[in-house]
């Protein structure tokens, strides 16, 4: 039985050399050699996690990281130092004692005395350098000053706080306290702060123009009451008002 392509043939469709090109074709073809392929003969390459290739550069992840970690660690920290600024900068800033919104206290521009009396005396209980009670340290020494009437008053520092008001880190101011006037050792800032608003009661601070005025005296022709002081300041004149507790001649350092 003749084949296709033997049909063909014998009818005259296809030529010997087409019958002996297609059957060349139609052999299978020998496999190649694996020693012919350099690549086969390659083991795969281990690969990490990830397709991460170990052989590709082993020194270039730790690189990165530690290239990463400084300017990470630069960014952070300005931007931590300028977190902390902000938040540190407003309590810095805050006054001892308000001037201005004791100014304000009345529509007059006067101030208020009692709203005065009592933000003095806080703002002393807070950061006064003498200690209210107690008995001084045998290191203790007496410091000599003169109130507003003139008279001499004293009061025993310890060296801290005496040194402090000698070198003018610290003023010594009186305040109404809550058994009448008194004086005290407050730090420089507060002491300014009380001379804006009571001028007289600023009886010691170092270099400065307004500490240690006295009270005139008042006219013999003058009325006066029996009650009325003369150590009380008033905010526009240095001249005393009626009504206030006098001002004590022995030293005083109660709160």
């Amino acid at each position: 039985m003749l084949d296709l392509k033997a049909k063909l043939a014998a009818a005259g469709l296809v030529s010997a050399a087409d019958v002996a090109a297609a059957e060349r074709q139609a052999k299978p073809r020998p496999r190649d050699n694996p020693r012919d392929n350099p690549r086969d003969n390659q083991a795969p390459r281990p690969t990490g996690p990830k397709g991460h290739d170990p052989k590709a550069s082993p020194n270039r992840a730790p690189n990165q990281a530690q290239h990463r970690a400084p300017n990470q660690a630069q960014h952070r920290a300005p931007n931590q130092a300028q977190h902390r600024a902000q938040h540190q900068a407003p309590n810095k800033a805050r006054p001892l004692l308000d001037v201005a919104a004791l100014q304000r206290a009345n529509s007059n521009g006067e101030v208020n005395k009692g709203e005065a009396y009592d933000a003095i005396r806080r703002a002393v209980e807070a950061h006064r350098l003498d200690p209210a009670h107690g008995i001084p340290g045998e290191h203790a020494t007496p410091f000599h000053f003169s109130t507003a009437t003139g008279q001499l008053s004293r009061l025993t520092l310890e060296p801290q706080a005496h040194t402090a008001l000698t070198e003018g880190q610290a003023g010594l101011i009186a305040f109404m306290s809550h058994h009448g006037l008194a004086h005290c050792v407050v730090p420089r800032p507060l002491a300014e702060s009380v001379h804006q608003l009571f001028p007289l009661w600023l009886r010691v601070l170092k270099d400065h123009p307004g500490a240690g005025q006295t009270a005139p005296r008042p006219s013999p022709t003058s009325p006066t009451s029996p009650l009325a002081p003369a150590s009380e300041p008033s905010q526009t004149s240095p001249v005393s008002e009626p009504g206030e507790p006098g001002e004590p001649s022995e030293p005083t350092s109660a709160a």
